[in-house]
């Protein structure tokens, strides 16, 4: 029995799904993820709540009714409860309007006036 070259067996790079829209960078592993990003460009909202009486749709997984908030608002007299972690990022610019700009200004993107 002969043994022959073949490919080698080294897994292939993860494929990555990027957005199309001009000066925007974001690139997924899933494309899901990106269909779920291009509704921040399109306004979409792919997900209808199924909450019954509710006629809210939105353009991420996640429930406006998710019984589970297990993240809370640090802010003094807030204590606003919120059912992913990053919600808690944009909840502080609520409370410090500056801490937007800061991110602008750390992405490099120019403020809009």
């Amino acid at each position: 029995m002969f043994l022959t070259a073949s490919k080698s067996l080294a897994p292939a790079p993860p494929q990555r799904f990027i957005c199309p829209f001009p000066n925007c960078s974001p690139n997924y592993n899933k494309a899901w993820k990106l269909d779920s990003h291009l509704c921040k460009h399109t306004g979409e909202r792919l997900f209808v709540c199924d909450h019954e009486g509710c006629t809210k749709a939105f353009s991420h997984i996640l429930s406006f009714h998710e019984e589970e908030r297990p993240f809370v608002c640090e802010h003094t007299g807030c204590g606003k409860t919120l059912a992913m972690k990053q919600g808690l990022s944009k909840q502080a610019v609520v409370h410090d309007p500056d801490k937007k700009k800061m991110k602008l200004k750390k992405w490099g993107v120019a403020e809009l006036h």
